[in-house]
């Protein structure tokens, strides 16, 4: 396992970037939460699990937090997504919140190898990603066509916003935290 410090330092690098590219009260309101939260969080115990979509990992490496975040990602808790059964070899979530206990946010990482199609869904609560490696065509914030978005962006839904992902030719890494559950 990971040092978890090395696992709160890039969270912290991550929120960091994440408040720092809000341009508007919505976003900066969860990147702030977030940010205030990963500081001293309490740290949960959990196993790590590995997936195939991993085998990529090598090829993680447009972004400082993308480098940061291949060091890491063997040690996390990885699952395949409810909306992807069966496809734990081109696309993975890792439920932070089960290693740090964060209150009244949900953390995580999504994960997609390369030419993959995240499904387009919808949610009650609030959500913001910061894309951390790959450049992918997302559909977000309401809008209804896709749109080309490169690491270090900040994408936001509303609540309720349709929004989905389809990546291009090298693994998509995002972090996303989602707020306003009630």
């Amino acid at each position: 396992m990971t040092d978890p410090n090395t696992t709160r330092s890039f969270l912290r690098g991550v929120a960091s970037a994440m408040v720092f590219c809000a341009e508007h009260p919505e976003p900066l309101e969860g990147a702030e939460q977030f940010l205030t939260q990963v500081v001293d969080v309490p740290l949960l115990a959990f196993d790590a699990s590995h997936l195939g979509v991993l085998d990529s990992l090598s090829q993680v490496s447009d972004t400082g937090l993308a480098r940061r975040f291949q060091n890491i990602a063997p040690t996390l808790p990885w699952a395949e997504s409810h909306r992807m059964p069966g496809m734990g070899d081109k696309a993975a979530l890792c439920d932070l919140n089960a290693v740090f206990e964060f209150k009244g946010i949900a953390v995580g990482l999504l994960y997609l190898n390369k030419n993959v199609e995240y499904p387009q869904h919808d949610h009650a609560p609030q959500e913001l990603y910061l894309v951390l490696s790959g450049t992918a065509a997302w559909r977000y914030g309401g809008n209804e066509d896709y749109k080309i978005v490169p690491p270090g962006n900040l994408i936001y839904n509303q609540p309720f916003d349709l929004h989905g992902v389809r990546n291009g030719g090298a693994p998509l890494v995002a972090l996303y935290v989602l707020w306003g559950f009630d």
